[in-house]
């Protein structure tokens, strides 16, 4: 069998799958008319003191700050913000958020008003013009849907405007949630092809264990490769139970955001850290993740925004394939996971765990799974043709079979 140069595999296949309908960036690394594009994410916990159940003015006002400067210096921002539901609860005297979705969605309604007049008052004082942007799941998921969230960002950056950008829990339904506001920052961030995304969180860096509970833990500064790290993603003791997200989620988002070509940042809820690093070109601050050399555009670019509802491991047969001409056939599938439809996102993984592209399925986790249970040597021929995600459909993470990463003195 020849040997496949995987790296050039990729390259070619993405080229040719670009759709050329979809503009790029006008420079790269997502910048277009001449600016910068910043994407801050800032958490519950960063927004509301637990031990008074009040908001925190300070980061409020320390975040607009921020955004000032940043404008000042010719960027653009959008801020991803969670709190709807915890602003809710402070507002009506809980002490934690109930387990019930439909408590929890009128306490979203309650919270998202008085959360955004908290952002209006401290922005409006720096001279900042805001505006709320509700997603859903929907959004997203949906080709056109996402089209025009991605001119309605452009149009409000456009007018100098700072997109607020939360979830819209009023109206989501549990099986069709975004889930956690680390992935919406990184569709976000893919969506106006950022420069930089922002986590701002309880922790000032990726550490290889959590510090809370493992004193030997080492702060990691840089990542060249998502999958490639070795850490442990348990969050310990004291979660006050206002936040979703946890490492394994900021990892997730720092998969998504690295593909489409934005450096991620995970550092402490200081905002001044956004400025020092993006203005005043600040290193050893937080943990980067470094964007991918090839990032994806056009159609891939929507492929990998969409939240995977499920993944389908693969032999090395089946990698190969997916590799050579991005189709995925049934006769290749080892295992099916999570629950998903057709249409909807799942994600491939070789045989060791690592994640090889996203794609629209074709079938829906039943049927695979139906497939895998009555699989003989009668139907191997039939397996062998049957495609359960066409190469248009499918999105490969750059990176994957390389060896190269782009250098940490791109920072």
């Amino acid at each position: 069998m020849p040997v496949v140069d995987v790296a050039d595999q990729m390259r070619n296949l993405r080229q040719l799958r670009v759709d050329s309908s979809t503009p790029k960036p006008s420079t790269v690394g997502g910048r277009y008319d001449g600016k910068t594009v910043v994407v801050i994410k800032i958490g519950t916990t960063s927004l509301i003191n637990s031990e008074h159940s009040t908001l925190n003015l300070a980061a409020f006002a320390g975040l607009a700050e921020t955004v000032r400067r940043l404008k000042d210096n010719d960027c653009h921002v959008v801020i991803i913000s969670s709190g709807a539901v915890g602003v809710g609860c402070q507002r009506l005297g809980l002490e934690q958020k109930p387990g019930d979705l439909s408590k929890r969605q009128a306490l979203a309604a309650i919270g998202q008003v008085h959360l955004m007049r908290f952002y209006e008052d401290m922005f409006s004082a720096s001279g900042l013009k805001s505006a709320q942007v509700l997603l859903t799941l929907d959004n997203l998921n949906d080709k056109q849907g996402y089209n025009n969230a991605e001119n309605t960002f452009h149009e409000l950056l456009e007018y100098g405007v700072i997109p607020i950008v939360n979830e819209n829990d009023t109206v989501a339904i549990e099986q069709l949630k975004i889930g956690d506001n680390d992935t919406l920052s990184a569709q976000v961030a893919t969506l106006v092809h950022a420069d930089w995304l922002f986590l701002l969180t309880d922790v000032d860096a990726l550490y290889t264990a959590n510090p809370n509970v493992d004193s030997n833990a080492k702060p990691i500064r840089v990542v060249e490769d998502v999958q490639a790290l070795n850490v442990s993603t348990e969050t310990g003791e004291g979660d006050p139970g206002w936040g979703t997200g946890g490492m394994g989620t900021k990892l997730s988002a720092a998969n998504m955001a690295t593909a489409g070509g934005t450096r991620m940042i995970i550092c402490s809820a200081d905002p001044e850290l956004v400025t020092r690093i993006v203005l005043d070109k600040e290193k050893d601050v937080g943990t980067l993740f470094l964007p991918a050399d090839d990032p994806v555009y056009g159609q891939d670019r929507w492929i990998l925004s969409n939240p995977v509802r499920g993944h389908v491991q693969l032999n090395d047969a089946a990698v190969e394939t997916l590799l050579e001409d991005g189709t995925v056939h049934a006769d290749g599938i080892n295992e099916v996971h999570g629950t998903f439809v057709p249409g909807q996102a799942i994600s491939f993984v070789d045989e060791d765990g690592r994640e090889i592209g996203k794609g629209l399925a074709d079938k829906s986790c039943a049927d695979l799974q139906s497939l895998l249970d009555n699989a003989n040597e009668d139907a191997a021929a039939e397996l062998e043709e049957l495609v359960i995600a066409e190469a248009d459909d499918v999105c490969l993470l750059p990176g994957v079979g390389q060896s190269d990463h782009s250098s940490a003195s791109d920072f």
